[in-house]
């Protein structure tokens, strides 16, 4: 079972894993560990793993951003086509 301690051990371990990153790179690995913080290590008591709660907590929160991110860019009177063709919509 993964406990808060095992979480918070985990997300100290990643903040000091940022340190030698290049300064570009600095602003993702922070946004990857504020992601980590978001929850609490009795959210995923069914896992056994802390690595796999990391990582399934990771691909969730980039999942939802990148579905925030996609609505926020579709313009109303337009249909997305998954290409870079725009389609408008006849009204």
């Amino acid at each position: 079972m993964v406990s808060v301690t095992n979480m918070k051990i985990i997300t100290e371990r990643w903040k000091k894993g940022i340190r030698p990153l290049k300064i570009q790179d600095m602003e993702y690995g922070n946004k990857v560990v504020r992601m980590l913080e978001k929850y609490k290590g009795d959210d995923f008591r069914m896992f056994d793993d802390p690595l796999l709660v990391t990582t399934f907590i990771l691909l969730v929160e980039m999942l939802r951003e990148q579905d925030q991110n996609s609505r926020m860019t579709v313009l109303p009177g337009v249909i997305p086509t998954g290409s870079d063709t725009i389609v408008p919509v006849n009204e």
